[in-house]
């Protein structure tokens, strides 16, 4: 099942906010019908020039934004995985992450939780569904997962959800996510060679997020989901429905990048390397 995670129709899946959509039907609105009065007064160059004039401030500001945004969603992205959650690439508009960031830095942490929890508790029937579909190989191993996950039992699915990401990252790469192959250049490395919004989507990849951070630089009031710390028996206290449904925004998040992005660059990654 594949979703065109950086086309147009993907990234307004969830459409436009109104006031946007608003703005935009009025803007359009007043452009035709300004045309139509020009054009029945003889005057359609000039009313063309005064509208390319009205318009370019606002003109500027979209251009100003679009290019902003990479960078922007880079740190709302990063701020997410801090926090322990990951995209949800088919069912969050891109300007979520950016706002749910913010009020994680407004000390709305609780607010944020108990919307994705709620957001990725009704997404599981669908997020299953696509896992297996996407790697059939592991199609038990999800099932079992997810059953124990409805069932309450957290300390078994957290740690299976991790290995699994571990597992697809192996199946696609042959390498692991959490580990770099020694003497060579780690494939999401490559990542930084890409247009900017595709970098910036995937910056997870890239930065030494929550769940990544090794034993010398976690902090001692360290409370976060980290892989090492649960598939090493380092952590007794990973067994909630917060951190369970972490887990799976993250196999989720490795699992449909890994499909989307790097399958469409497979030459640019594999590059001389015969795969």
């Amino acid at each position: 099942m594949k979703h065109a995670i950086l086309d147009s129709h993907a990234c307004t899946k969830r459409g436009m906010m109104n006031k946007e959509k608003s703005q935009a039907d009025n803007g359009k609105e007043a452009i035709v019908e300004s045309i139509k009065l020009s054009a029945k007064n003889g005057t359609v160059a000039n009313a063309l020039a005064n509208l390319i004039k009205e318009f370019a401030p606002m003109l500027a500001r979209v251009v100003e934004a679009v290019r902003r945004m990479p960078e922007a969603m880079q740190k709302a992205l990063i701020c997410l995985a801090n926090e322990g959650w990951y995209l949800d690439w088919k069912e969050m508009s891109l300007s979520e992450p950016a706002e749910l960031a913010q009020m994680y830095l407004d000390g709305r942490s609780q607010e944020v939780d108990a919307q994705l929890v709620e957001h990725f508790t009704k997404r599981l029937p669908s997020i299953e569904q696509e896992l297996i579909g996407l790697y059939p190989k592991r199609a038990d191993i999800f099932r079992q997962a997810f059953d124990a996950h409805r069932q309450g039992m957290f300390y078994v699915s957290v740690p299976t959800f991790l290995a699994q990401s571990d597992g697809i990252c192996e199946d696609v790469l042959q390498e692991q996510f959490f580990q770099k192959p020694r003497g060579a250049k780690h494939h999401f490395e490559k990542l930084s060679d890409l247009d900017p919004l595709t970098k910036a989507m995937l910056a997870p990849f890239l930065d030494k997020t929550a769940i990544r951070l090794s034993k010398e630089v976690r902090p001692l009031d360290f409370n976060k989901l980290n892989r090492h710390q649960v598939l090493h028996g380092e952590s007794c206290d990973y067994g909630t429905e917060v951190k369970a449904l972490q887990a799976i925004s993250f196999v989720y998040y490795v699992a449909v990048t890994l499909d989307e992005v790097l399958e469409r660059h497979r030459d640019f990654f594999f590059e001389g390397e015969g795969v």
